[in-house]
């Protein structure tokens, strides 16, 4: 398994594993996010998009945004926005490398706090809590399309 920073050249199948992967909808009005922004997190400065694959195959990815650390805030933030494995390869530990990787590297960004947003119902969430992310409050997602 090989772990590496994601490039724009990935982009067609890093979108496509996020479009295949129901956990990640968050709404009823859009399946996934909107194709340019993911792009543009692909190359964000404050951002942090690793990538696992093995024989050219898509593994899964991490996708995470450290903003606050360009603020004056004593508390810096950091939030994990996209953790997804593809079905063939999960539970084999690449959730955690693609997490661990990443947090050490939003560190070294200066993130000293981490929060994300979990789809009640998959499995991610006992994913956090196994990695010391602690249950905040329950928030209904709620859009609609103009």
């Amino acid at each position: 398994m090989r772990f590496r920073k994601a490039r724009l050249k990935d982009f067609e199948k890093l979108y496509n594993l996020g479009l295949d992967t129901p956990e990640l909808k968050v709404s009823n009005t859009n399946v996934f996010i909107d194709p340019e922004e993911f792009k543009f997190c692909i190359r964000y400065k404050y951002g942090v998009f690793l990538l696992a694959e093995e024989k050219n195959k898509l593994a899964g990815f991490i996708y995470a945004e450290a903003t606050d650390v360009k603020m004056k805030y004593p508390k810096k933030w950091g939030s994990i926005n996209y953790l997804v494995v593809h079905p063939n390869f999960r539970n084999k530990g690449i959730a955690s490398v693609l997490f661990d990787e990443c947090v050490e590297k939003l560190k070294k960004m200066g993130v000293t706090n981490l929060y994300s947003w979990a789809n009640a119902e998959s499995g991610i969430v006992n994913f956090f809590e196994k990695k010391g992310l602690v249950k905040g409050h329950v928030y209904i997602w709620m859009d609609k399309l103009l």
